[in-house]
């Protein structure tokens, strides 16, 4: 059975935990998320028996914590036996997933690589993306208002650039 003291002065609580009703793993699991709260402290009393010992802060009530920590326990323990019960389903449903997904056939994917048609297409640049920035832009040194980024004098038809930023082409 679960019980709890605390005294004013170490401001400590006392779980006395049944290892026949909940497993190793949820105590651990309990005592794992409190942490953050309080340090805790498991011991192995006796055999079947586990105790938490938790240093309550000065700012937390210690029966708040205890209960708190009752609840994550009982709540690690049902998700420890849902996930027991439900082991087969889930292995089974992750298998016929796996089966069922679409073979990835590497010959195909990678035949362009061996037939070398499509070797240099990597390398085209339409949007001139691998351009670098001096040649697209200009350097600092140039003057200023010469060429808008990206484009020519030529692709302007030799017209000088609108400044208030919309498109005036026809």
């Amino acid at each position: 059975m679960n019980d709890s003291k605390s005294s004013d002065s170490s401001q400590q609580v006392r779980v006395e935990i049944s290892l026949k009703v909940h497993p190793t793993e949820a105590v651990l699991a309990a005592a794992n998320i409190l942490w953050s709260v309080c340090p805790v402290v498991l011991e192995k009393e006796r055999p079947g028996r586990m105790v938490a010992l938790m240093e309550v802060p000065r700012d937390q009530d210690p029966q708040v914590l205890r209960e708190r920590f009752l609840r994550e326990l009982l709540w690690e323990t049902l998700r420890l036996k849902i996930a027991k019960r439900t082991e087969s389903i889930r292995q089974l449903l992750l298998g016929r997933a796996l089966l069922a997904a679409e073979p990835l056939d590497l010959d195909d994917d990678l035949s362009w690589v061996e037939e070398g048609s499509q070797e240099g297409e990597y390398l085209d640049d339409p949007l001139g993306i691998a351009v670098p920035w001096e040649e697209r832009f200009g350097d600092e040194e140039s003057q200023e208002g010469d060429v808008l980024p990206g484009r020519s004098p030529e692709d302007r038809g030799g017209q000088p650039e609108p400044q208030d930023g919309r498109n005036h082409e026809p």
